[in-house]
């Protein structure tokens, strides 16, 4: 995937036209919890997170009471902060809320991600959709895993959803509230960061994230 400027991943956001999805079962593999856990609530300013602002307001993540904290402009395509600290296999838990712009704009979680914005997104968006997608260098688009579709697990609007993305070997699963909604298998990325990521359609778009809770994954069964 190609870095352009200020770290933002070119792209269309592909949020518009999609059919409505069929309601999924359970997941289709069995992940359980290792031992340890790394907490993100973002309490205090001082942060191994990716934190900048952009010359002429473009873009930029800070932390601001008490949650980290995006912006960009319209049609720029994503933007990331990422954590700095090399994880494999991971359960990521994150509350996040969008407070201003289009609820077309999207924002989520990125497993396995390098500084280029490589690596596995799980994305959501305030109108009610979500998807699961792969940045990689042979692309300067996200890939879709799982295509952008409707979920009512996902609360519409300015108010908080919560996520859980898994990455356990080439399984991938995305929770929303609690609810399962969709899962994919791909095995570009092994190793990388966590990091979250936000894109703007027509208006700038302000999102909060916050208490992003990393625990090991371990894939029962792994073929």
């Amino acid at each position: 995937m190609s870095l352009a400027v200020y770290g933002v991943l070119l792209g269309l956001l592909l949020l518009a036209g999609c059919a409505p999805a069929r309601e999924a079962g359970g997941p289709s593999r069995s992940v359980v919890t290792g031992t340890g856990s790394t907490l993100y609530n973002f309490d205090s300013t001082a942060t191994s997170w990716d934190v900048f602002a952009v010359q002429g307001d473009q873009a930029l993540f800070r932390i601001h009471e008490g949650a980290l904290e995006g912006a960009v402009v319209a049609d720029r395509g994503y933007i990331w902060s990422l954590n700095h600290e090399q994880h494999d296999n991971v359960i990521i838990n994150a509350s996040i809320r969008q407070t201003e712009g289009r609820l077309a704009s999207a924002y989520g979680v990125i497993c396995r991600a390098d500084a280029a914005g490589n690596g596995y997104y799980f994305l959501i968006s305030g109108d009610q959709q979500f998807s699961i997608s792969v940045g990689s260098p042979a692309r300067n688009d996200l890939f879709p895993l799982v295509p952008w579709q409707y979920h009512s697990a996902l609360r519409r609007g300015y108010v908080t959803n919560t996520i859980r993305a898994v990455c356990a070997g080439g399984y991938l699963a995305f929770f929303i509230n609690d609810v399962f909604v969709a899962e994919a298998t791909d095995r570009e990325f092994t190793v990388g960061q966590l990091g979250v990521a936000l894109g703007a359609v027509e208006q700038t778009a302000w999102v909060r994230f916050d208490d992003l809770l990393l625990r090991p994954a371990i894939l029962r069964g792994e073929r």
